[in-house]
């Protein structure tokens, strides 16, 4: 969430923004807010209450309800490349190796792509139950050109303020250029003091997996940590700051802070890596297709038109068809993956084989040519979190907050530290972010509750949930007499976000050295980043790799 918030400070004395430096440091490794993984969950999100509180039987979404495989005949064929698992970073995978030329297999285990990307439409409103938005990089508008979609991209003013709730008051914090003028109310003087010198002195990094909650502590300080660092971990990867693997989730601010040993610190490190930057090879472009800078990328009517697109594009799509099984040939020569599907079990042979499953279904596949593969389930967890989508009219927002202005939400969302002890993790403004989104007179908010810091929500009700969350709205936004919310969804992930925990990297760096030539690991499980941006980047860096 604040990756995505464009912190720019020309012109701004040189201390003011070095609180801030990590967001400047850290894109692209998030796309917005929370971002649910894009591959299938290793159990299914639970039912939504959707508008007006009705019961919803269609789970996840429609179209990806399993299949009931029946086992009648076994049957082979023959292509270059598979890539198991539908979801963003299978879909790209399959595009990147169909554009080299390649004939390729992409097996889906449920009835159609797209994994958790999730639109749903009712009564004038639209939102998402999975990914909610993307950062507009280059990657992903390839990608997404290339699947038809260039006509039908959205985006977010990028300019809309983005605020931090403490200790009862709300502060913005900087976006489009704009001064840090909050930030310095937000922090105390000496807290403010404390991170301007850490960043400028020499920091470099430790020789352990670091956690994130140690570098900031001792680079920027604790005041840092509670009030920025900690909500932007517990919304954007609904994680714990104190487990999580500095090295895994910013691996920019760790190549800047290695280099931070000289004069400058962090600063220094940055200003010479921007520099370089300038000054190196910019990757080639495959489409013309851009939005601004800063902003927040969509499509129109939701993110569901990519699945739909990639359906259409991609050469040869099997849903319900599950992978059980990989291993090598008898000759040696490439792989044998075998399918339950609901003609009975398939078997096709290919010289390379592209995981892009969620770590259970990836450690099945994986075990016959990787023997650490098991590890995979206790190297990866993934915390419950619900989403819940709400809608209040717009008359039932306090005026005296500065993300509403002349009666609307203008922003683009709000965090909440976990030292404020409020349970919801931060509200995004649906709305605010796409006004054609939610019918006239009307706000939509997406907010998430629960996380590495907050397990124990698994075990609450939706009804439970929802009170929460309005109770929260309420304290945060909404006037007292605010009247009851309108829920469109109320959705439970058990497993939500592949956390990058200390010690993450060396068990999938383990895994990654065993896997044979011809074999690679395409899922946000792996590394390298849980937002669509990063799973298209991956899976493109995944279809080299196959081809060498």
């Amino acid at each position: 969430f604040l990756e995505r918030m464009s912190l720019s400070f020309q012109g701004a004395p040189p201390l003011l923004p070095t609180v801030a430096l990590l967001f400047l440091l850290a894109a692209p490794s998030s796309d917005a807010f929370l971002q649910i993984p894009s591959v299938h969950p290793s159990l299914s999100a639970s039912p939504a209450i959707n508008v007006l509180g009705r019961a919803s039987s269609r789970g996840l979404a429609a179209g990806i309800r399993r299949g009931v495989p029946s086992r009648l005949r076994m049957s082979a064929e023959e292509v270059d490349y598979v890539v198991v698992g539908g979801g963003i970073s299978g879909m790209a995978t399959a595009h990147f190796l169909e554009k080299a030329g390649h004939k390729v297999i992409l097996a889906e285990a449920t009835e159609a792509l797209g994994g958790n990307i999730i639109t749903r439409s009712e009564e004038g409103f639209t939102w998402e139950d999975g990914p909610n938005t993307f950062q507009p990089g280059d990657a992903i508008l390839d990608f997404l050109s290339a699947m038809g979609l260039e006509s039908q991209l959205v985006s977010s003013n990028p300019k809309l303020p983005r605020f931090v709730y403490y200790d009862g008051a709300m502060f913005s914090l900087p976006s489009g250029g704009g001064p840090p003028k909050d930030l310095l109310k937000l922090l105390t003087p000496l807290g403010l003091a404390r991170a301007a010198v850490g960043a400028l002195l020499p920091t470099g990094v430790k020789s352990e997996d670091e956690s994130i909650a140690q570098f900031f502590d001792r680079t920027l300080g604790p005041e840092v940590l509670e009030k920025l660092v900690d909500p932007f971990i517990s919304t954007v990867y609904s994680g714990d700051p104190s487990k999580l693997s500095f090295k895994s989730v910013f691996p920019a601010i760790h190549k800047v802070a290695g280099d931070a040993g000289g004069f400058g610190g962090l600063v220094g490190s940055f200003i010479r890596g921007r520099i370089a930057a300038k000054k190196g090879p910019q990757a080639a472009r495959t489409s013309s297709a851009t939005l601004p800078k800063g902003s927040s990328g969509s499509l129109q009517g939701g993110l569901a038109a990519i699945p739909a697109a990639a359906a259409g594009a991609l050469g040869d799509v099997r849903t319900s068809w599950k992978g059980v099984s990989l291993a090598k040939k008898g000759d040696g020569e490439g792989y044998v993956t075998t399918f339950s599907t609901p003609s009975g079990d398939k078997t096709v042979h290919s010289k390379g084989v592209a995981i892009a499953t969620d770590p259970p279904a990836a450690a099945l596949l994986l075990k016959a040519v990787a023997p650490s593969a098991d590890a995979i389930a206790t190297a990866v967890t993934a915390p419950p979190v619900w989403a819940v989508t709400f809608a209040y009219p717009c008359s039932a927002f306090r005026e005296d907050i500065p993300c509403v202005a002349d009666g609307r939400l203008a922003g683009f969302g709000v965090l909440i530290p976990r030292a404020c002890k409020i349970e919801t993790l931060g509200f995004q403004f649906i709305s605010s972010l796409f006004p054609a989104r939610a019918p006239p007179g009307q706000e939509s908010l997406l907010a998430y509750i629960g996380g590495a810091q907050n397990p124990s929500v698994k075990d609450l009700t939706a009804e439970q949930v929802m009170s929460k969350v309005d109770a929260d709205a309420r304290r945060v936004l909404l006037k007292p007499d605010a009247p009851p919310p309108t829920v469109l969804s109320c959705l439970l992930w058990p497993h939500a976000i592949p956390q990058y925990n200390r010690g993450h990297a060396a068990a999938t760096d383990k895994i990654r050295a065993e896997l044979p030539d011809g074999v690679v690991m395409a899922s946000s499980f792996a590394g390298g980043g849980i937002a669509l941006g990063d799973c298209v980047t991956r899976a493109k860096q995944c279809a080299e790799q196959l081809q060498r």
